[in-house]
């Protein structure tokens, strides 16, 4: 691939209340010839009232090689397909005296790649819609901290890209420092859960995720239990997952 690369951003070092960042590549010639993308976002800062962001980005993408050629026994295509275009934007909103964010974004596919339930790759010609709206709120109370993230998604063909509609963790853990500060301590456990969906399946001998519809899985609360310290540099970190299954 030969690539052509453009960008500008704004000065981190001056002391302006906007920032912004805008990139672009041009492929010019190899497999991904006439790939384009452009990719910008803008921030104002508000002081104490927190600050907005937005971002935008358009893509056009060749189809990666395992979309478009594979050869064994069991399965084989050649394809032709069509390059990939994927159209994103999203606002964002940080208030950083109530530890308090908010992102929303919305993705338009067209040309859309996913692998069938016979696990071979199909470009359909339907436009597919997804948005996904977050808000992440945090607190703290003297060594206690309480994170918590809550998100929200959709797609209008969930029969091609499968996603659960709600997915949610907490985090509730103690940090307090040890022999005269010289130890940073954390302790606590993450809760995570998401809404049932018709997860993809994986095929081993491909090495792709592809998706059915025989099975709906459902999800019930995971419990994960950890504790992390700080000396100077050095850090050590331990975590049990699914504590709640016994």
């Amino acid at each position: 691939n030969l690539m052509l690369e453009v960008s500008a951003m704004s000065n981190e070092k001056a002391n302006s209340k906007l920032r912004y960042k805008v990139n672009s590549s041009f492929f010019l010639a190899g497999y991904n010839q006439f790939d384009f993308n452009v990719n910008a976002m803008a921030n104002y800062n508000f002081g104490k009232w927190g600050n907005i962001g937005a971002h935008f980005v358009y893509e056009t993408i060749t189809p990666t090689w395992i979309e478009n050629f594979y050869y064994s026994e069991n399965l084989k295509w050649n394809n032709d397909f069509k390059k990939k275009q994927i159209l994103e934007t999203g606002l964002s909103y940080n208030l950083p005296s109530q530890q308090l964010k908010f992102k929303f974004q919305v993705d338009f596919l067209n040309n859309y790649i996913y692998f069938n339930t016979d696990t071979k790759p199909t470009q359909t010609s339907a436009e597919i819609v997804y948005w996904n709206i977050s808000v992440q709120k945090d607190s703290k109370w003297k060594i206690w901290h309480w994170d918590n993230f809550i998100g929200f998604q959709y797609t209008n063909h969930k029969e091609i890209l499968p996603l659960p509609a709600l997915f949610l963790k907490t985090s509730l853990y103690a940090e307090f420092n040890l022999f005269k500060k010289n130890m940073l301590l954390s302790a606590g456990f993450d809760l995570r859960f998401n809404t049932a969906f018709s997860a993809r399946a994986w095929n081993p001998v491909i090495s792709q995720f592809y998706v059915q519809d025989i099975r709906t899985m459902k999800y019930t609360p995971v419990v994960d239990v950890f504790v992390s310290t700080k000396i100077k540099s050095l850090r050590f970190y331990g975590k049990l997952n699914y504590a709640n299954e016994g």
